[in-house]
């Protein structure tokens, strides 16, 4: 899901689909941020109203994003193993230029996110493969039965 159309972290949203609609118990969630705003802090008391509106796009970019991030890290069920969000900040301008420039810068933003990241997003994918590939072990034998005397 693109987060411009839902919101700019869909990742709530689709940890809550998982959940509730589709029932889903053992969730794990790869949130990848394609940039944000910088919000610059700012003391509120000496600023006009045309420099506090001015700050409204970066609260209003930025918001939904780092509250998604903290509802799933705190709220999912062994976060710590089941979520990972990553973020970047590109390189380019927009993100729907294809000019030969931009995609090399973001073909760039991604490896590096990737070098930046690469024990957590690997040990994400690895407990996802095993839980779902790796061979189940064998149903414990049963007891034999006692000797009646």
């Amino acid at each position: 899901i693109d987060g411009g159309i839902i919101c700019n972290n869909p990742a709530f949203y689709a940890y809550q689909m998982a959940n509730s609609l589709n029932n889903k118990k053992k969730i794990r969630v790869l949130s990848l941020g394609t940039g944000e705003k910088v919000f610059n802090s700012f003391a509120a008391k000496t600023m006009s109203r045309i420099d506090f509106m001015s700050k409204a796009d970066e609260f209003m970019m930025n918001i939904d994003t780092y509250t998604a991030h903290y509802w799933l890290k705190m709220n999912m069920p062994d976060s710590a193993n089941t979520y990972l969000r990553l973020q970047t900040n590109p390189s380019v301008n927009a993100m729907d230029m294809v000019d030969k420039k931009s995609i090399d810068g973001l073909i760039n933003d991604g490896e590096k996110l990737y070098a930046e990241n690469q024990v957590a997003l690997e040990t994400l994918i690895k407990t996802i493969i095993d839980e779902r590939y790796a061979p189940k072990a064998p149903a414990p034998a049963p007891a034999p039965a006692a000797a009646s005397a």
